[in-house]
């Protein structure tokens, strides 16, 4: 059986898995996932391993290997994928409507054939090839099979690819999912996956579309209030204007910030209202900031509470804060903001 490695060290990949005899092509990243899938797939090779961490162990790759025979796709599963692992399980389950329980994998073994007809339905420039086939094999029908990894993927490269390029692909996610099920029909998850899912699996995989574009934006949202929030305190030192209180302050920038990042965002994505005529703009945003202004008195009142009158650290404050106001804001906007806009 001939090998064709993808990875972006693939001697250092070649140098720890010595247990195989199999001839093995080598193909580096150097000009993107795609273009070095496609160079494999044309290799001639019976089988495609592309390795997202060099650092996989060889008897997992080993495992794989024997799990070949009876499998399109084999998929290396992290156990500690982490925040980013997580956010990608969201992205699959948003973009596809296929529930995939490791996050991003670890590294994929997939048969040439299949390789080559699943690229056929990935455009060249799309972000993610790696949930173009992931997905492409679930709607197919195809045997996928899985080996456990004592560790998930890099936390930086698997963040890096999850915020690198979510945001701005999300129309072609939609348009790829549209392409897999008019190819494929209608993805169901399979019995067998079912009873192996945690109350948090079943729940991000029964979860509505709409809720889960929501979280993520409202991740995203999150963390563009930290990244200010953290900014503004240390621009912000204990000599200028409030001084102790300063974290107030920090605050209310932070929100602002978050409000202009979570109007277009809800707007475009999550409630997919339509309308950019003046009057229905205006309505918009007002009720937005204003729905915004009464969850960020939750958020201050929170921060107060916690910071000033029970001694927790302000970031751990910072975090209960947001979860109520996440919360409340999805309120707002299903009820009273975005209704009925689609």
């Amino acid at each position: 059986m001939k090998i064709a490695l993808i990875a972006a060290d693939p001697a250092a990949v070649c140098e720890n898995w010595t247990g195989t005899d199999a001839p093995i092509a080598a193909f580096d990243l150097a000009d993107g996932e795609y273009a070095a899938l496609r160079r494999a797939g044309d290799s001639g090779a019976d089988y495609i391993l592309k390795v997202n961490e060099s650092s996989a162990a060889a008897e997992e790759l080993e495992r794989a290997l024997a799990l070949a025979g009876e499998h399109s796709l084999v998929l290396g599963c992290g156990r500690h994928n982490g925040f980013s692992g997580f956010m990608m399980r969201l992205v699959y389950t948003y973009s596809f409507r296929v529930f995939f329980k490791c996050g991003a994998p670890s590294f994929l073994l997939i048969e040439r054939g299949k390789l080559c007809e699943y690229l056929e339905n990935c455009p060249p420039d799309f972000a993610c090839p790696d949930a173009a086939i992931i997905a492409s094999a679930y709607y197919d029908g195809a045997a996928v099979g899985t080996v456990a990894c004592a560790s998930g993927p890099c936390a930086g490269a698997a963040a890096k690819r999850v915020f690198g390029h979510v945001f701005h692909s999300l129309k072609t996610f939609k348009q790829l999912d549209l392409a897999l099920r008019d190819r494929y029909g209608a993805y169901k998850q399979a019995q067998r996956d079912k009873e192996k899912m945690g109350v948090l699996d079943k729940v991000l995989a029964l979860a509505h579309r709409e809720m889960i574009t929501y979280l993520i934006f409202g991740v995203l949202t999150t963390v563009v209030n930290y990244v200010v929030y953290w900014l503004c305190t240390r621009i912000l030192t204990p000599e200028i204007l409030l001084r102790d209180k300063n974290y107030l302050i920090s605050n209310a920038v932070s929100w602002v910030a978050a409000v202009a990042f979570a109007y277009v965002t809800n707007k475009l994505f999550v409630f997919e209202s339509r309308s950019w005529k003046i009057a229905v703009v205006i309505r918009e945003v007002t009720a937005f900031v204003g729905a915004r202004l009464l969850s960020l008195a939750f958020d201050m009142g929170i921060m107060f509470v916690c910071v000033s009158l029970i001694g927790i650290n302000e970031f751990i404050a910072k975090l209960i804060a947001q979860i109520v106001v996440v919360i409340l804001n999805y309120i707002f906007s299903k009820l009273f903001i975005f209704r009925g806009k689609k």
